[in-house]
């Protein structure tokens, strides 16, 4: 690489980055900006999960035959492109978004993916991804940094949620139950629990979308492994993933590949159980108990805009308990209610309202309230509800 031709680089970078105002910073600045002009000159737009061996690293072009200059400004453009369509599929994934109760994999994308949006600084601090990610993925994303890594980490996200999708989320839940009592708490991949069971359901002929082994089939699981290799289970394994693919997901390829990547891992992993005389901490049987569906809470139908402005006038000019009255005949959505909360009660008469919500849609507010208060300021009836 042409060290004088890359540190004029970084000098014009400085100016840059103090708005012509000085040509001097201090060392550890002048190495994220060296850093950055690196990353986009060594650009790879290319996602890894389109290749076999996923964390692979390709081979870094000539920087000796190119115009470094020329290459920096390609890869930063490139570079501000991935970030758009990181925005775009992080934004599908949203759209859709479970993350199963498993709070570490709620704090990392519904929170962590924001702001890592708000603060990544590709011009000047291109390597810095911000954040940890603290959930596992099925297959780790390695050897990528910046804007690379969190694409590469919402993509194989993305295909995560899209085979979980393909399972009930109850019997989902059931199966994290199964796994552990405080699986909320845990810092556990999803997918890989899911797809380990589902995969023995399939090699045991049983309905993979249950999701449950029992004693019986966890026997036959026993009796048909035992005997093989590893390699020979991941032969097994490939077949089941191959029924399974076929029968729920019309044989997607990207999402096959991906699942693969774990295949050999689950192999390993029976073949360790079976010989240690545990494969029940591994294939697990949800009890009937276990399977009982959680309560879901379905909000009511929203008012259209103008009736809701109506009524926000009305109940302005009538007193609590005409106001109290108004909401148990007329309001049936939480939306509604939290801007009649907002528009039409005052400081001693929020509990009046708050007194009519059951628990289930107490909680959902109070779980909205609790994320919105890292971002912005509450309003007062939310302040009252949190002490209420």
């Amino acid at each position: 690489m042409n060290e004088e031709e890359l540190l004029k680089i970084v000098a014009k970078r400085i100016k840059k980055f103090t708005s012509n105002e000085s040509t001097s910073v201090t060392y550890q600045t002048a190495r994220q900006l060296m850093l950055s002009v690196i990353y986009c000159i060594k650009d790879e737009p290319v996602s890894l999960t389109k290749n076999t061996n996923m964390n692979q690293k390709y081979e870094l072009i000539d920087l000796d035959q190119i115009k470094l200059e020329e290459a920096f400004y390609t890869g930063l453009k490139n570079k501000k492109e991935k970030i758009q369509k990181a925005k775009k599929l992080y934004g599908t994934i949203l759209c859709a978004f479970d993350a199963y109760n498993v709070e570490c994999y709620h704090e990392t994308i519904m929170k962590g993916m924001k702001c890592f949006f708000e603060r990544y600084d590709v011009e000047f601090d291109a390597t810095n991804h911000i954040l940890t990610l603290d959930y596992p993925l099925l297959f780790a994303a390695t050897n990528l940094e910046g804007i690379d890594l969190i694409y590469e980490y919402l993509l194989r996200t993305y295909l995560e949620q899209k085979f979980l999708s393909g399972f009930d989320r109850n019997e989902i839940l059931a199966l994290l139950r199964a796994y552990h009592n405080g699986y909320k708490d845990l810092i556990i991949n999803v997918a890989g629990i899911v797809l380990t069971n589902s995969l023995a359901c399939v090699m045991v002929n049983h309905i993979f979308s249950t999701l449950s082994i029992s004693n019986e089939e966890r026997s036959k699981v026993k009796i048909i492994c035992e005997s093989k290799t590893v390699q020979e289970i991941e032969e097994l394994l490939s077949t089941s993933l191959s029924i399974l693919m076929e029968q729920n997901y019309k044989e997607d390829g990207s999402l096959r590949d991906y699942l693969s990547t774990k295949i050999h891992d689950i192999a390993y992993e029976i073949k360790f159980a079976i010989s240690n005389n545990c494969l029940e901490k591994l294939l697990f049987y949800i009890k009937q108990e276990e399977a009982i569906q959680e309560t879901v809470y379905i909000d009511g139908m929203q008012m259209e805009d103008e009736k809701l402005r109506e009524l926000i006038k009305l109940m302005n000019s009538l007193s609590i308990k005409e106001r109290i009255c108004m909401i148990e005949k007329k309001v049936r959505s939480l939306a509604d209610l939290k801007e009649l909360l907002t528009e039409c009660f005052y400081e001693g008469e929020y509990e009046y309202v708050f007194q009519l919500l059951g628990i289930e849609e107490k909680n959902i507010l109070l779980a909205e309230i609790k994320e919105k208060q890292e971002f912005e300021e509450l309003n007062e009836w939310e302040k009252k509800l949190l002490q209420f």
